[in-house]
């Protein structure tokens, strides 16, 4: 994915000795959930939720189990964002059993905006060999930004299911979105 409009290169995280993107990916994950969510839970709360979350074992078990595009500044090397599709598993829709999910999509606050979120997205639904009929995603029905990323890409709202933290404290609600496996339009 060799396209540098906006100076970042798409590719797959690194685990071999030498060059492990895992800690690096797990920072990123980590800092871009306290931004997008540090204000809607309690300090106690979203310490023990990241504490739980963002483990580089967990980050591990991420990228062995689903398929994780990186973004990366093509100038500093740094992780810039990342998306994650897996298997999808939402109680709440019994139709969404045995089809896939966008798990995770994060950007760096300072390079939101610059259309790597919609590449990462793009490139991560028409790379997913595991396509299956419906590609299903939650999101914080506060998040505007991503709402609107997710339905000018095709998604739309099917249900809803609670944001649950560890300690069980009220939350806002998650948007549950989907949209149909066909393929996009050529990325450009």
């Amino acid at each position: 994915m060799p396209d540098n409009r906006d100076g970042v290169n798409l590719r797959a995280p690194r685990v071999d000795r030498r060059t492990n993107d895992i800690p690096e990916l797990r920072e990123l994950a980590e800092r871009t959930f306290r931004v997008a969510f540090g204000d809607s839970v309690s300090e106690s709360d979203l310490e023990a939720q990241c504490a739980r979350t963002f483990t580089d074992e967990t980050v591990a078990s991420w990228i062995d189990q689903d398929l994780i595009l990186v973004a990366e500044h093509r100038e500093s090397f740094k992780l810039v964002g990342f998306g994650q599709i897996g298997w999808c598993d939402y109680p709440e829709i019994a139709e969404s059993q045995g089809n896939r999910a966008l798990h995770r999509l994060y950007v760096e606050s300072h390079f939101q905006n610059q259309g790597i979120g919609q590449r990462l997205l793009d490139a991560l639904i028409s790379t997913d060999v595991d396509a299956t009929t419906w590609l299903y995603l939650d999101v914080w029905e506060k998040n505007a930004g991503a709402i609107a990323l997710y339905r000018s890409r095709g998604f739309r709202v099917v249900g809803r299911k609670r944001f649950v933290v560890d300690s069980g404290a009220p939350t806002d609600d998650d948007l549950i979105m989907r949209r149909l496996r066909a393929p996009l339009y050529p990325i450009s």
